[in-house]
């Protein structure tokens, strides 16, 4: 009883302070990231404790808990199913830091929480580091450190030693765990030390649906690890809304206990198909009178509109239609091809404003912390309309879905959108169930992902998964890696930088040398011949620390099969070295020129040319 009741207080704190810290960054108008980083926050402990003193635990937190307890002496895996804005992350991590309230850490020493994003990764980041703020301020116990790893392509790399709670991608845990990306480097690389910080810590893969890619390419290889995790004594968490048991079988097999959320109450979102039985499609229904009265309506009880396209190309065009009828201060454009700067940017005006039309592709699926009062989507697959209605209505209440029709299934699989289809124009309540009922989303999801499509679809990487098997069958603590070549996704994908951000964010010494680097971007624009000494530049230690916060903000990454599409905007390729000078070590930048589809590898990092990146609509494209 004295243990349940340390995870109820944990539960309580962590609520709390997530809710005073999400306020907070509202009424400074900022994402919740910048608040935490520039050290603004800190709860009052009397204002702290009247917020916990109204949070009562559900049931189904309650058995997370248990779930905990279970796997705690000889680990295994929970998964843990549940609607979206149902508590699942304040559940499990209330579990991991009810330890520190009873001085006994019978779970594990650290906390590795894992998500499919950088963008999750660094929201999930300021949420860790609220829930341990507030524990300490309420309690008076030791703060624990949070850090975050998000797979970096230039700069420092912690390696998931950067605290007791680490928030970070996939991608950066899982490359450690087959000695890939390792501390050290090629002269003394340490390879099994992130393998060792796995095997004594909680994991959660929280988002897992989606890990899912076209092929189930990395859904296969996540659970060969996951599995050897759960074997050896590692506790380990699952997370979802939406999971069929095809994809939950990959993961787990049958080896796993199951926590499964009641239905929601007391909040509803009423879907409306009538644009999809008429085949009506975006961006055209939204000058429709009949949607612009409804959006309207939202927008003076000063709700959030949001509307989901599946495609940059679609959004944009939606974007524009939307600032015409609304007036450009109303609408933002959020997608996955604008710089981290320009999202981060956005995210904080909706942090600060209300009655906010917000036109988005996939990116705000998971993780992203919007409540809409109305959202407008285009067909997808079931489970990526659930994610979309699951930004309606988030605190409860009422709100609407508007379903419209496609002119093409991309990016999807066709058989599935078409499944979708079929469901839903045969049972119109579908939607709206299993958004509030994980057993019927998984009913529902289960006729779609067939084991015989999945198993047709898996047939198509059955090479790259065969490789990554016999890698990881290779694989031995204290040793180099197989030969073989392992990827964690089906694709690849490379950076790009905006060079006109660099100059925004930069001053002083840094300034002069990112104007150094915009001269020459400019010039092999121009296909100017630059002699390969003058494409260097060279960036002091006491620099490089600003420099990379400036390069992370302006960049964002791109999948490797656009490179054809992108090449025509890239000027440059840029490479980091590490050299001395008048006997100090100094970081020395190097710009290749980009004209060939085979100068753009897989991870590399480019420059954008100037001008080819839109402040307001990001990088465009022709198609897609």
């Amino acid at each position: 009883m004295i243990l349940l009741n340390s995870y109820v207080k944990a539960l309580q704190a962590c609520v709390a302070s997530w809710s005073l810290l999400k306020s907070e960054a509202r009424a400074k108008g900022v994402n919740v990231y910048e608040l935490v980083k520039n050290n603004l926050w800190c709860p009052r402990k009397d204002v702290l404790r009247r917020e916990a003193e109204r949070i009562v635990p559900y049931e189904f937190q309650r058995k997370v808990y248990g779930a905990l307890k279970k796997i705690s002496v000889d680990g295994g895996i929970v998964v843990v199913e549940a609607p979206t804005a149902a508590g699942k992350t304040e559940a499990v991590v209330s579990g991991f830091l009810s330890q520190g309230l009873e001085d006994d850490w019978w779970l594990a020493p650290r906390l590795i929480y894992m998500l499919p994003t950088k963008a999750l990764t660094l929201t999930l980041y300021a949420r860790l580091h609220a829930y341990s703020k507030g524990l300490s301020e309420l309690y008076d116990i030791p703060y624990l450190p949070v850090a975050f790893e998000y797979g970096s392509s230039i700069g420092y790399r912690r390696y998931l030693y950067g605290g007791v709670l680490v928030a970070t991608t996939l991608d950066a845990a899982m490359y450690g765990y087959v000695a890939l990306r390792v501390p050290g480097g090629y002269r003394n690389p340490r390879l099994s030390m992130p393998t060792s910080l796995l095997s004594t810590s909680l994991v959660v893969l929280d988002e897992v649906q989606l890990y899912q890619d076209t092929h189930y390419y990395s859904p296969r290889v996540i659970g060969l690890i996951v599995k050897t995790l759960g074997r050896i004594g590692v506790p380990v968490i699952y997370m979802t809304a939406t999971l069929p048991s095809m994809l939950l079988e990959l993961l787990a097999d049958t080896d796993y206990i199951s926590v499964i959320a009641p239905p929601q109450r007391g909040r509803r979102v009423n879907v409306d198909l009538e644009y999809l039985k008429a085949k009506k499609k975006l961006p055209d229904v939204l000058a429709e009178n009949r949607l612009r009265e409804v959006i309207k309506e939202i927008l003076a009880q000063g709700k959030h509109v949001l509307v989901v396209a599946n495609t940059v190309k679609r959004a944009v065009e939606c974007y524009n239609i939307l600032k015409r009828l609304f007036g450009d201060n109303l609408v933002l454009l959020i997608h996955g091809r604008m710089s981290n700067y320009t999202r981060e940017n956005r995210e904080g005006v909706l942090f600060s404003k209300s009655g906010c039309i917000i036109v988005a592709t996939q990116i705000v699926e998971a993780g992203f912390d919007l409540e809409a009062g109305v959202l407008v989507t285009e067909l997808a697959p079931l489970d990526s309309l659930i994610q979309r209605a699951g930004r309606v209505a988030r605190g409860g209440g009422e709100g609407y879905a508007f379903i419209v029709d496609i002119e093409d299934h991309v990016p999807y699989v066709k058989e599935i959108v078409e499944s979708t289809r079929e469901l839903l124009l045969k049972d119109s309540a579908l939607l709206e169930r299993a958004l509030m009922d994980v057993k019927e989303a998984k009913e529902a999801l289960d006729y779609l992902y067939t084991e015989s499509l999945i198993e047709k679809l898996m047939k198509e990487a059955e090479a790259l998964a065969v490789r990554a098997v016999s890698y990881l069958r290779q694989l031995r603590l204290f040793s180099l890696p197989p030969e073989e070549h392992f990827t964690l996704r089906e694709g690849f994908y490379f950076t790009l930088v905006v060079p006109e951000i660099l100059l925004n964010l930069s001053k002083n010494k840094l300034l002069a040398k990112m104007q150094k680097l915009v001269r020459i971007l400019t010039d092999l624009g121009k296909k100017k011949g630059v002699s390969e000494k003058l494409r260097e530049i060279v960036v002091s230690e006491e620099e490089w620390v600003k420099f990379i916060e400036i390069f992370e903000k302006a960049s964002f990454t791109v999948g490797y099969y656009w490179r054809r599409s992108i090449l025509p905007n890239i000027a440059a390729g840029l490479s980091v070295s590490i050299s001395r000078e008048n006997n100090k070590k100094v970081y020395l930048l190097k710009l290749s020129p980009v004209s060939e589809m085979w100068h753009i590898r897989p991870l590399g990092i480019y420059l954008l040319k100037p001008g080819a990146y839109n402040a307001e609509i990001g990088l465009t494209l022709d198609s897609r």
